[in-house]
């Protein structure tokens, strides 16, 4: 096994000192340019751009596309963007033109309302930038971005103001430059997109024309900010103080009661490198995990929300998105209940040297989950960022739990084809010195996809070996072989019903053990039909095959050894976009392991005002298996709100109960927001466990205030 990886990781990196002279852009650059212009004085910052004399000699870009509903066709209303900049800071500027200014869509819920949005990506990397999004009522939503994927957990310094107007609707944005990692050229040019929203049209719009299979999100087709000019490099400190009191109730009760304080601090040793240092870390404002129903016999995934991790997070990320991963950074500070184990404090050095290399390192201690102990975490990481959306890397990671450790090694490359195709792949290695003999302790995975306006295709292989356990990771399955095949027809069609889009679709994914025998699969022939006003209609048969080897449990109930073939009718509707009042469900109906399931899954959501909405949400199964004298039912409710006073001061909640678990979580926030997250929180949270004889029961009442110290040298 041992020269089996040596010679995967040699292969990988003879490949990755190729890849410079092998990955080249196709054709001409057709992106559209602009320039940025220096502002001699700074605009007023009060949302107001049309009487604003620092805007005046600026000339706006327009000539908006659509890119849903008409593809390509002219934007139906009219927008003007302003780009200009500061010694200190980015200045943007939308004016959102209306028919009728009182038919908008304000929301405090920005999936919920009309809105505008910047998109920036400073090192034209094509592959990680920065979105900030705002709407009428001035709510800030921002999001990092890596590699089409998009992180609105994350979050910076930065401000958005507002002003409704007769005939239109303005915006002022203004982005420090200490906010943003740049290069260090005097002059610069950036790649940059905007894009509107328009609720009651269901139009999306962007300034740089985007294929309508591709998102905003896709930066090599971003435009072009030239004669940007940013300060030379400063050093920037942002300190974090943080005063708690909490006071628990029930199980846990001695890790919640405390009266407390910490810090986070970031330095940067330069625009594009940040060194991040936290003690006593601390993050009882985070909202609590959503529960979840597992009914198969794998482990299952919970995404990070801490916003220490949450910074930089996609630069650490190496494997299969919810399978495996090398690095999970959820295994710091939380044990497998979910309880928050205290966390000491650690350090994290993260960002780009130069324009192509971006390095990351971080180290943690936290208590341990097993004993009174503590653990110690360390991960390293080098990429390299290439042309046409290609890149390469490697990561490393160590936990020393004192008695014993644990590392994984990792590499991955990807290397973009053209402008429609992709290729992927990654290898890790996992070992310990726990006196736990294992084999096979690698993964690795390999996947092309290509993406035209008509064709979406994807293929891969993915293997796991029985004996990978990585330091820091998650892992969804072992022994295991995987096949996934996927293929995707969009057909335009332009009806009298609103009629926009049809999408036929078959989805093929099969597991197999390494002695070739077949674990599960999946097959799936998916019809979606999509109106203009964003309603949607799709049916599927699916088809599951599960071999199951052990006995396990859904919702108390015994699955028994045994292979089965599961057929499955499964519908589902989406309501239009452009309503106060959107809802959604589905319905299968099918084979479950060794008997027959009907499931219902409804969702709704209500936008009472730009200061109020609710949803609702609620997953009920009855599932009738053979060897049981009458049918089981389980099901899933969730109740959630948020009212927004102001855009910095917001009551939210989510109250949801897991009856499969008899499991009902509640928490509730009350946060005044100064900036980047920082504040005042009040935050309720309480647990109810029915799974124990005793009830077990945790309750905490939070009370936490941050403050930022922004400090320029």
């Amino acid at each position: 096994m041992k020269n089996r990886t040596f010679r995967l990781f040699s292969m990988l990196f003879l490949l990755c000192l190729c890849m410079d002279s092998i990955v080249a852009r196709e054709g001409t650059d057709p992106r559209p340019r602009a320039q940025a212009k220096y502002l001699p004085t700074a605009p007023i910052f009060d949302g107001s751009v049309e009487d604003d004399p620092a805007w005046q000699p600026l000339t706006p870009l327009t000539n908006f596309t659509q890119q849903n509903p008409n593809n390509g066709e002219p934007a139906t209303l009219m927008t003007k963007v302003y780009v200009g900049y500061t010694d200190e800071a980015l200045h943007i500027a939308f004016i959102a033109y209306e028919d009728d200014i009182d038919d908008m869509a304000p929301s405090s819920n920005g999936w919920e309302s009309d809105a505008v949005m910047v998109v920036i990506d400073p090192y034209r990397s094509e592959l990680s930038g920065t979105v900030f999004s705002t709407n009428q009522t001035g709510v800030e939503w921002d999001a990092s971005l890596f590699n089409g994927n998009s992180d609105w957990n994350w979050s910076t310094v930065w401000d958005a103001k507002t002003k409704v107007n007769e005939d239109n609707w303005s915006v002022e944005m203004v982005i420090p430059f200490t906010s943003i990692q740049y290069p260090k050229q005097e002059v610069q040019s950036w790649g940059i997109n905007f894009s509107r929203y328009v609720k009651n049209r269901n139009e999306n719009s962007v300034w740089a024309p985007i294929p309508r299979q591709f998102s905003i999100w896709r930066l090599g087709l971003a435009g072009v900010i030239e004669d940007i000019k940013p300060p030379p490099s400063k050093r920037n400190i942002r300190f974090n103080p943080y005063l708690i009191t909490a006071q628990g109730e029930g199980e846990d009760q001695e890790l919640v009661d405390r009266s407390d304080y910490g810090f986070d601090v970031l330095y940067s040793l330069s625009p594009t490198l940040n060194l991040t240092a936290t003690f006593n870390t601390d993050f009882a404002q985070v909202e609590s995990d959503r529960l979840q129903i597992n009914t198969g016999r794998f482990s299952l995934f919970f995404p990070e929300t801490r916003p220490f991790f949450l910074e930089n997070s996609a630069l650490f990320s190496i494997g299969v998105p919810r399978e495996t991963l090398v690095f999970h950074s959820r295994r710091i500070g939380i044990a497998r209940d979910g309880t928050r184990l205290p966390m000491d404090g650690g350090v994290k050095l993260a960002g780009h040297v130069g324009r192509q290399n971006e390095v990351g390192l971080m180290y943690l201690r936290a208590d341990s989950a097993i004993d009174e102990s503590y653990e110690d975490f360390a991960v390293a990481r080098y990429s390299r960022t290439l042309t046409n959306r290609s890149k390469f890397g490697f990561l490393a990671t160590n936990r020393d739990s004192g008695s014993f450790q644990s590392q994984s090694f990792a590499g991955d490359l990807q290397w973009g084809i053209g402008e429609y195709g992709e290729i992927r792949s990654f290898f890790a290695t996992s070992s310990a010195n726990d006196g736990i003999d294992r084999d096979d302790e690698y993964t690795y995975a390999i996947y092309g996809v290509y993406n035209s306006p008509d064709w979406q295709s994807s293929a891969s292989y993915h293997e796991v070996g029985a004996g990978f356990n990585p330091a820091m990771g998650f892992v969804q399955r072992r022994n295991s072989r995987k096949i996934h095949v996927a293929s995707r027809r969009s057909v335009l069609i332009d009806s009298k019903w609103g009629l926009r889009e049809w999408r036929p679709q078959g989805i093929y994914t099969a597991y197999w053990d390494f002695d070739g025998e077949k674990e599960s699969g999946y097959l799936t022939l998916d019809s979606d039909f999509i109106w203009k006003n964003g309603a949607n209609f799709s049916s599927a048969i699916n088809l599951a095959e599960e071999r199951v080897r052990y006995p396990f449990y859904v919702a108390g109930e015994e699955v028994l050894v045994g292979e089965y073939r599961s057929p499955e009718l499964n519908i589902a509707v989406n309501g239009p976009f452009d309503r106060k009042w959107g809802i959604s469900g589905a319905l299968r109906v099918g084979g479950f392991y060794q008997g027959d399931r009907t499931a219902v899954n409804v969702f709704s959501s209500y936008t009472f005002s730009e200061h109020l909405n609710m949803s609702i949400g609620y997953n009920f199964s009855e599932v009738d298996f053979p060897n049981l004298e009458e049918p089981f039912d389980f099901s899933l409710m969730s109740f959630g709100f948020r009212a927004a006073f102001t855009p910095k001061l917001t009551f939210s909640g989510r109250l949801q109960y897991n009856d499969a678990d008899d499991v009902l979580s509640t928490n509730v926030r009350f946060a005044w927001l100064r900036s980047a997250s920082t504040g005042f929180y009040l935050v309720y949270s309480e647990v109810d466990d029915g799974r124990f004889a005793d009830a077990s029961q945790r309750r905490s009442v939070v009370l936490k205030y941050s403050h930022m110290f922004d400090v320029n040298f």
